[in-house]
């Protein structure tokens, strides 16, 4: 089995790992990048160049029979909906099947109606958790993972009698920490090569260590709450939302979520009865002209009619405002105050990674023209140094290679039989 990394050994974002077996390819991931080269937010406009171009700049991996017409012998496969590890998948040939699980296939078509940029392929197969299946000359094997993408997976992929397998992007604090301690307790056996995800190598200890305490510090904040309050998350990390959800419960607060929410939130009923839905008591929906426009046009009108009931309007916002805790989008969250009494004392929860926060984000703005504070209360989706110690100690690779992190130098100082690979490096397992 040979297998080369095309991006991902000397940072995060734009994952794409190439297997090969008898003539077969696996396509592990197809990112896009989060970054240049020089380290500032990737900004390019991809669908200003062709592929040849964009292959060229070293943004798309060289794997000529990707973007091929017609090519019996390739797949990819996805192990989470992150466009970081799926954002590139709109230039693969459209015969190529994609495979992932369920709830990443809904999170994608999701994204699909309301994120502009984002295609679904039109050959979708699903995988399920422990399920092995072959494909092509590789049998795979997805470990559900505890990560802020649900339905997220590892990879076990076996061919020409070697193991491999992809850690993803995966962490042990989370609301599905169990799926973690599990494979810490029943690793794969006689790995030959593990790819290690490192997000978090060298950003040191988290204030808010755990998603239980992202719900006690938002409990903590909520609590004194004199006017509305707004949390700005992703509107697919469903551990924070559910975490947001249990909090407002436990005081008695109602959670306001736009329509694109309830509708990803809908859309995951499937995979678990612990999520959140738009029709649970202290859940309401605000409706916004763009989202309607969205469903609407994508011949999803039942959807509109069927939320109808659990729909708040300004007014009631404004009335009932001290007992409000509203989803953030960055470009409509300051429609509502504009339509309140006072701008004095609204609660500001930033609820992602900084590194998404600039001065010229519209919480920052508001705050900064408000004298408010923005409350940063967030805890990462990937795992901590040591719970990746606890699991490659566990899984004992005979190699394990550094991936999806900034700092890859790091890891021959806390694993063993690290070996440190190149992008586009072709080894054989």
């Amino acid at each position: 089995m040979n297998l080369t990394i095309h991006r991902g050994t000397k940072e995060i974002g734009g994952t794409c790992i190439e297997l090969e077996s008898k003539g077969n390819k696996l396509i592990l991931d197809l990112g896009m990048p989060l970054v240049n080269d020089n380290g500032d937010q990737f900004k390019l406009d991809t669908d200003n160049y062709s592929i040849e171009e964009l292959v060229s700049k070293g943004i798309l991996p060289n794997i000529p029979d990707l973007y091929s017409v017609s090519n019996q012998n390739v797949n990819i496969i996805l192990s989470h909906a992150h466009q970081d590890h799926y954002g590139f998948l709109k230039y693969a040939s459209g015969e190529i099947p994609v495979w992932m699980t369920t709830g990443t296939e809904a999170l994608m078509k999701a994204s699909e109606m309301f994120v502009p940029g984002v295609k679904s392929p039109p050959i979708i197969k699903n995988i399920a958790a422990w399920k092995t299946i072959k494909i092509g000359e590789f049998l795979v094997t997805p470990y559900l993972a505890d990560h802020s993408a649900p339905d997220a997976v590892s990879l076990l992929v076996e061919a020409d009698g070697k193991r491999l397998f992809y850690s993803g992007d995966l962490r042990g604090t989370g609301r599905k920490k169990i799926l973690f301690e599990n494979l810490i307790k029943n690793p794969p056996s006689n790995i030959d090569c593990m790819l290690l995800e490192g997000t978090m190598m060298g950003r040191g200890k988290q204030p808010f260590p755990t998603e239980d305490s992202i719900e006690d510090e938002i409990v903590r904040l909520l609590r004194d709450q004199t006017n509305i309050a707004f949390i700005f998350c992703s509107g697919q990390n469903i551990d924070r939302l559910v975490s947001a959800f249990r909090a407002c419960k436990k005081l008695n607060k109602i959670f306001v979520i736009d329509l694109y929410t309830a509708y990803v939130l809908d859309s995951l009923r499937a995979i678990s009865k612990n999520i959140p839905q738009y029709d649970w008591e202290g859940v309401r929906v605000k409706y916004w002209k763009w989202d309607t426009d969205k469903l609407a046009d994508s011949g999803n009108k039942d959807f509109l009619y069927k939320v109808n009931k659990h729909k708040i309007r300004v007014e009631e916002i404004s009335e009932r405002r001290s007992d409000i805790l509203m989803y953030g989008r960055r470009t409509l969250f300051k429609q509502i105050p504009k339509k309140l009494p006072n701008s004095e004392d609204i609660l500001m929860i930033w609820s992602m990674w900084s590194g998404y926060l600039d001065g010229t984000h519209p919480a920052v703005e508001f705050c900064s023209s408000n004298s408010l504070e923005l409350k940063q209360v967030h805890t990462s989706g990937h795992a901590t140094v040591e719970h990746l110690q606890s699991l490659a100690q566990s899984i004992k690779p005979k190699t394990l290679i550094p991936i999806h992190t900034f700092e890859p130098e790091k890891f021959s100082e806390l694993f063993e039989n690290v070996r440190m690979v190149k992008d586009g490096e072709l080894l054989q397992i």
